[in-house]
């Protein structure tokens, strides 16, 4: 169990509740400076004062101080106190039955002090202990506050009482049950505070406070994109090695084409060059001439027909001589035959 964690400011608060309320329960007979209220008498030429607490009164006379035996509810001739001179007197046992309620105080520090237990064991068990913890003080403020009026409405009036033919004054047990009151009150905030802003113990996992699981969270998700990063960039890498070995290949075979090529074609032939052989010159062919689709020029038909010298040189047989006008040609010369000799054109 460690000595300071998140349930520290509601322990502390409960338990600085619980010894108000402890001092307010057994004040006056036995704590003799805490009372409720304080008044001032003359008997029998004999002046003192009289203070009352939760279990009894005490006087306090010049030759010393008597007090009451300790009790829930105490019997006390108040009409001599108030000067009840009247036919009415108020009885001993109707005093007796309103001190009962000062029980209350008794019973707010009996669960003011039980938080204050649960609140010790929420540094063992922190979430059971807090919410028993301040549950109890819920109660215990409730009931606290409850008494706070009865000492208001009581203590008020017979002070008001005691006055009018006296001397009163209201003690501080009444100003203590309020401030008990309002620490119970708030020990739920106090117990949230601590939560908040009191780191818990690294002896315990579950104890752990929530800025350090955000930090554990935040260190995790930083590791996983660190090696998430450093994996892609050796995927990177990998991938760049890769193609490098592609690239030294593909240049590998490109020199081992080439050297292939040299092999094949010392004169240096490739196949992206046109092809030239011995006869590039056209004017070789056709009687030193090239072909060509113009009817006045060397090379085309006509020569076939006027028989010039482009075909003196030639292999070929010499054209037969033209027919007379007005007719085609020879007979047979386009596969026909005809008794007149020539096919006459026809106008």
């Amino acid at each position: 169990m460690q000595l300071i964690g998140p349930a520290t400011p509601g322990f502390l608060t409960t338990l600085a509740a619980t010894i108000l309320l402890g001092i307010v329960s057994f004040c006056v007979p036995y704590v003799k400076s805490v009372f409720f209220l304080e008044a001032a008498f003359e008997v029998d030429g004999h002046n003192g004062t009289i203070t009352f607490g939760t279990l009894g009164y005490c006087l306090h006379l010049n030759n010393g101080t008597s007090c009451s035996s300790p009790s829930v509810g105490y019997q006390l001739d108040i009409n001599a106190l108030v000067d009840n001179t009247t036919r009415i007197e108020i009885p001993d046992i109707a005093v007796k039955w309103i001190t009962y309620a000062l029980v209350l105080h008794i019973v707010a520090f009996v669960l003011a002090g039980a938080s204050t237990v649960f609140g010790l064991l929420a540094h063992v068990c922190q979430v059971v202990g807090t919410c028993c913890s301040t549950c109890v003080s819920g109660f215990s403020a409730t009931v606290a506050l409850l008494a706070f009026i009865f000492d208001i409405a009581f203590f008020s009036i017979a002070k008001k009482r005691i006055n009018s033919v006296g001397s009163a004054t209201t003690g501080n047990a009444m100003w203590l049950t309020l401030a008990a009151f309002l620490l119970l009150m708030f020990t739920g905030c106090f117990y949230a505070f601590g939560s908040c802003c009191i780191p818990s113990g690294s002896s315990s996992p579950r104890r752990r406070s929530r800025r350090e699981k955000e930090r554990d969270i935040d260190r995790d998700i930083e590791t996983g994109y660190r090696n998430s990063m450093h994996r892609k960039s050796e995927d990177m890498r990998q991938e760049q090695f890769r193609m490098d070995a592609v690239r030294a290949e593909a240049d590998r075979q490109a020199a081992q084409a080439d050297r292939e090529r040299h092999e094949q074609y010392p004169g240096g032939y490739t196949p992206s060059q046109p092809y030239t052989t011995p006869y590039a010159n056209t004017s070789t062919f056709l009687g030193q001439q090239p072909y060509s689709d113009n009817p006045n020029s060397h090379g085309h038909a006509a020569d076939y027909y006027h028989g010039g010298n482009t075909y003196g040189s030639s292999p070929y047989p010499a054209a037969p001589a033209p027919g007379p006008t007005g007719y085609d040609g020879p007979p047979g010369y386009d596969g026909h035959s005809y008794a007149g000799g020539y096919r006459k054109i026809e106008s």
